[in-house]
């Protein structure tokens, strides 16, 4: 019963995500089309420790968990999907703490 309950809490936790990917021109014109294992990634990021955050470009991602900070969060999100995309994409924070970031 637990599991289940996990799997639907995840399944609406990912929700926002898809819809955040998808922001266009609300979100620096930047519209991902976030792979499979892109997607069981941010899975697995949603269960993860407090202050952290997800970061993405249009091929690239990263995220941090447990800082001290939001910011901290925010930062070493953008700093990790910055250096997974080489300076190639512009990388945006979409979500902190679970919760959809919009800008």
């Amino acid at each position: 019963m637990v599991h289940l309950q996990r799997e639907e809490n995840r399944r609406c936790s990912r929700q926002p995500i898809i819809a955040a990917l998808d922001l266009g021109a609300d979100n620096g014109g930047i519209v991902v089309d976030m792979s499979e294992g892109g997607l069981r990634t941010f899975d697995s990021y949603l269960l993860l420790g407090p202050h952290k955050a997800f970061a993405t470009s249009a091929n690239y991602f990263g995220f941090s968990t447990a800082q001290m900070t939001v910011d901290e969060a925010r930062q070493k999100a953008l700093e990790n999907c910055n250096r997974n995309a080489q300076k190639k994409e512009a990388c945006v924070v979409v979500s902190v703490d679970n919760a959809e970031v919009r800008k």
